[in-house]
C-alpha cells in the first residue's frame, strides 16, 4: 500500500510538504474450518493458509493517505472459511516523518492501533484481530497520524468505549 500525504508543520511559518509511506501490504489470514483450502504439497495438516497478496484480495498493493492525518477506506475480499489476522508491509517516508501510528476501524470501532518506526523500509503489522467478517467481506478504515520534524501535533484520540 503506497502513501501520500500534504503536511502541514505547526510553526510559526506554515509550510507545507510531501509525504509518502509505503506499506506494501499482504494479508494474512487464519483457518476458522478444516479443509477449506488446498494448501501447498509441503505443507503439514493444519498449517496455517500462506500470506494472500493484497491483490488476490481485489485491492491494490498500494494505498495513498491525504495529510498529516489521513483516512482511507479499504474493502477487501475473503475467502470463504477463512478470517483475516493482519496485514503486512514495509512503511517508507522521509527523513523529516519521526514517526506516528495506523489505527485500523471498522464501524467506527478501534481494531488496532500500531505504531510507524521512523527507520527507512521498516516493516509494519497492522492487527486485524477482532475483525468482522460479512458476506465474505471486511470493510475497514486505516487512519494515520504522522509526526514530523520540528512540528507539534496532537496525539489521536483514545479507543471509544462503546
Amino acid at each position: 500500500m503506497c502513501t501520500s500525504w500534504a503536511l502541514q508543520a505547526f510553526s510559526p511559518v506554515r509550510s507545507r510538504r510531501s509525504v509518502s509511506l509505503l506499506l506494501a501490504g499482504l494479508l494474512l489470514a487464519g483457518i476458522v474450518s478444516t479443509g477449506a483450502l488446498t494448501a501447498p504439497a509441503t505443507a503439514a495438516p493444519g498449517d496455517p493458509p500462506p500470506p494472500l497478496s493484497m491483490r488476490e484480495l481485489g485491492s491494490s498493493p498500494t494505498v495513498s493517505f491525504p495529510g498529516q492525518q489521513g483516512e482511507v477506506s479499504l474493502s477487501l475480499a475473503v475467502p470463504p472459511g477463512l478470517i483475516p489476522t493482519e496485514i503486512r508491509g514495509t512503511a517508507q517516508f522521509p527523513t523529516f516523518v519521526t514517526g506516528g501510528t495506523v489505527d485500523v476501524l471498522q464501524e467506527g470501532r478501534l481494531i488496532s492501533r500500531t505504531p510507524i518506526d521512523a527507520a527507512v523500509n521498516s516493516p509494519i503489522a497492522l492487527s486485524l484481530r477482532g475483525i468482522r467478517v460479512e458476506r465474505n467481506a471486511v470493510d475497514l478504515v486505516l487512519r494515520t497520524y504522522l509526526r514530523t520534524a520540528g512540528s507539534r501535533t496532537r496525539p489521536p484520540p483514545g479507543p471509544s468505549s462503546c
